[in-house]
């Protein structure tokens, strides 16, 4: 609040801030937001009128809920109307709240805002669906190299040949340089075991398996957040 000249109290105030929070964070070259609610409640975000919201005080719960519902909303618009992408974290934690199911209904009532289901597993199969029939859901299988390759070459398996490859990426949300170059190592070996049966399956030609390659590597982040280059295969 200090930073941004803006004390929030109530609807008007709490809009201001989180504006002039992202008009800031643009300015210092930020193409997109992230955020980890699934650590600790359901990812369902109900639309919340101002009237419903308390939004100073001793907070009960239930009305911290409906508080992080209003601001999940507000954040939402400012990343539909700045065309940013939003990573949320999905699975691998907390996992009877962490289902990405409910952010089917993010994804159409913000449709410019590119939705990036990061992890994934063990809701492999909820979140294929969501990126098939979402035309702004994507998936981001990082971490799951690190949890386990298996969880990796499952998902690869329920993916590859459902959705477009163009809707799945392999970050590695690694901790250390050491655990990066790990989780890429594993995934340069998984992808093409995995590709190479899609193409027998169907019998597609190298090439395209190569331009899956890339795209899912590479050329899809690109694509997605806005930097960098895409890699010619």
């Amino acid at each position: 609040a200090a930073a941004l000249g803006v004390e929030p109290r109530d609807a008007k105030s709490w809009r201001n801030f989180i504006t002039s929070l992202f008009d800031l964070a643009a300015k210092n070259g930020n193409v997109g937001i992230k955020q980890l609610q699934a650590y600790t409640r359901n990812l369902d975000f109900a639309h919340r009128p101002d009237r419903e919201v308390k939004f100073s005080g001793a907070l009960s719960h239930e009305e911290k809920i409906v508080f992080q519902d209003w601001v999940m909303h507000e954040c939402c618009k400012q990343a539909h109307d700045r065309g940013w992408p939003h990573q949320i974290h999905a699975g691998t934690h907390n996992l009877t709240q962490s289902s990405p199911l409910p952010l089917g209904a993010l994804a159409e009532r913000y449709p410019k805002m590119k939705l990036v289901l990061l992890h994934c597993w063990p809701f492999l199969v909820e979140a294929g669906f969501l990126a098939k029939h979402k035309p702004n859901v994507y998936l981001d299988a990082c971490w799951q190299t690190i949890l386990n390759p298996a969880y990796m070459e499952q998902a690869l398996s329920e993916w590859l040949g459902y959705m477009p490859a163009a809707k799945i990426m392999c970050s590695q949300d690694a901790t250390s340089i050491e655990m990066a170059a790990g989780s890429i190592g594993i995934t340069r070996r998984l992808l093409p075991q995995a590709l190479v049966t899609q193409g027998r399956t169907w019998n597609l030609p190298d090439a395209t398996l190569l331009s899956c390659a890339s795209a899912i590597l590479n050329n899809n982040a690109v694509a997605v957040y806005g930097v960098g280059m895409p890699c010619v295969s």
